[in-house]
């Protein structure tokens, strides 16, 4: 399935203003690196996107959040 443009160009969009913001191809998608480290990464119409560890649970009980699982194809 091809990355959803419309979803990439409105990460690009939040992603203008920040400083050492590099574009990579990872995890099958188009990953955000700020300073050297993942971000937020769109795959098919998926955000992925790192979350502070304090408010994980609460992000994973909304409806359409769920944990990365490695490897999912």
């Amino acid at each position: 399935m091809a990355i959803n443009e419309k979803l990439l160009d409105r990460v690009r969009k939040s992603m203008e203003g920040q400083t050492d913001v590099v574009e990579k191809k990872m995890f099958g998608g188009i990953c955000f690196m700020v300073n050297g480290k993942m971000c937020v990464c769109i795959r098919t119409d998926e955000i992925m996107c790192k979350i502070d560890p304090e408010t994980v649970e609460s992000i994973l009980s909304k409806k359409k959040a769920r944990p990365m699982i490695h490897n999912d194809t």
